[in-house]
């Protein structure tokens, strides 16, 4: 059912999309991601879409619960450091960006921007370990 509700909602998203819809496109899709919050790609560009319009508490709810799913990649994770970052939540940011290179240890964004953190921090140990 969940399911059904997730791919009912994403096609709601397209065609909003092919109507030239963006906002409208972008709710159905965060509607989707909300009964199947394991779509990294969707998650992706739905928070993209959320930090584009500078909705930073939206992207982080959506790329929150992306990151959380068992199989989650480093590239959400990264981008969910970027919206804690944004919404000046560098705690959380370094935590994400933490759990992006241990999940995919060749994203060197995240290694950049994790190190720019820490090192902003005064911790320029920790960073360059």
């Amino acid at each position: 059912e969940r399911r059904a509700r997730a791919l009912a909602a994403f096609s709601a998203g397209i065609i909003e999309q092919t109507q030239a819809q963006p906002e409208a496109a972008l709710e159905m899709f965060a509607r989707s991601l909300e009964n199947d919050p394991a779509n990294e790609p969707l998650a992706v560009e739905v928070g993209r879409g959320y930090l584009a319009r500078e909705q930073t508490g939206r992207a982080i709810e959506v790329l929150r619960r992306s990151a959380a799913q068992p199989q989650a990649t480093g590239a959400v994770k990264s981008l969910l450091g970027l919206a804690y970052t944004q919404a000046g939540r560098t705690n959380d940011a370094i935590a994400a960006y933490q759990a992006a290179v241990q999940a995919s240890p060749t994203l060197l964004g995240a290694y950049g921007a994790l190190m720019q953190l820490l090192d902003g921090q005064g911790k320029l140990d920790e960073a360059l370990k």
